[in-house]
């Protein structure tokens, strides 16, 4: 029963995908994600919450669109760290691991881009699996190697996970 288990496990759906908006230097959470109307208005943001298709979950009235999708979103709300600089928690969010000290140039761990990409490197399509708008302190794919790079469009010589670089970066 676990070897199947574990067969199944390794299978990814060739239709699965995951996409994370990270808005750094973005509005706060309280503002879109995670708002605090009962709050006192030091706290609260100036957004007010909407339902979204999910019983319970409200985001802010700049989204009503997503709020229509709720059943698609997955809201991490529990994520903190104890570095009084934005640079730990982008790391922290985007390894999984606290980072060794601030805005390191590169990191031991993987971003989770890049953890995604490799999972899916042996499906590889015609576009690559990894697209990034920014280097982050702390980021890349570690010790996944290149292949689990993102493909960064606006990089001077951008290449593709895959290394083709005919994409066009619009």
């Amino acid at each position: 029963m676990f070897a199947a288990e574990a067969d199944h496990a390794h299978h990814i759906d060739p239709d699965f995908s995951v996409i994370l908006l990270w808005a750094n230097g973005g509005p706060s959470h309280l503002d879109l994600l995670d708002l605090k109307p009962e709050a006192p208005s030091e706290i609260r943001g100036p957004f007010l919450p909407i339902p979204t298709t999910v019983p319970g979950m409200e985001i802010s009235e700049l989204f009503p669109r997503l709020a229509t999708q709720g059943e698609r979103i997955t809201l991490l709300r529990s994520l903190h760290h104890n570095r009084a600089e934005h640079s730990g928690g982008t790391h922290r969010f985007l390894t999984g691991y606290s980072s060794r000290a601030a805005n390191l140039p590169n990191s031991e761990n993987p971003e989770i881009g890049s953890v995604v990409a490799k999972l899916l490197e042996p499906q590889v399509r015609d576009l690559p699996l990894f697209i990034g708008n920014t280097q982050f302190y702390g980021g890349g794919p570690a010790y996944l190697g290149p292949s689990a790079a993102p493909f960064m469009p606006h990089a001077q010589n951008a290449l593709s996970a895959s290394g083709n670089n005919q994409y066009d970066p619009i």
